[in-house]
């Protein structure tokens, strides 16, 4: 069962493409956020850092803070809606930073959910697509296919 978030007035349009459609709140990917003992989703977490080390790339997680996530539960949203808008940010470093937050994700048994939020009825994308979309980014099929699942 694929899901997406979209705003109310495109909810008809979107169930005639996907199985459900969810509401979710986010936070900020702070610290404090990830010590908390609440389940939540952390979005956007690509954008916490203007620049990139010399040596790594700043794509708002490190080893401790997936440490944390994995054992409180958090889930680590990948908001695909920033590979087309890329404000301030190139595209590329924004897709670098993806592929490392996924390696992260995956080596620390994070729980990762992927999407995009359509402004408009044309914006609704075939699920299909958006699963090919996070294999180039360096999911497994099988974790594509579950980080559609929400």
């Amino acid at each position: 069962m694929t899901s997406i978030i979209v705003p109310k007035k495109l909810e008809k349009e979107a169930l005639k493409v996907y199985d459900k459609v969810v509401n979710i709140n986010f936070v900020e990917g702070t610290r404090t956020n990830f010590d908390n003992k609440k389940k939540c989703y952390f979005k956007d977490l690509e954008l916490m850092e203007k620049k990139d080390s010399f040596h790594y790339r700043r794509g708002g997680l490190n080893q401790i803070l997936c440490r944390l996530a994995a054992r409180q539960g958090k889930i680590v949203f990948f908001n695909l809606n920033l590979l087309k808008e890329s404000k301030g940010f190139s595209r590329e470093v924004i897709i670098g930073r993806m592929k490392q937050n996924i390696w992260l994700c995956r080596k620390f048994k994070v729980q990762m959910n992927a999407g995009f939020f359509p402004s408009s009825k044309e914006e609704i994308k075939n699920p299909e697509d958006v699963k090919g979309l996070l294999i180039v980014l360096g999911m497994t099929a099988l974790e594509a296919k579950n980080a559609l699942e929400f």
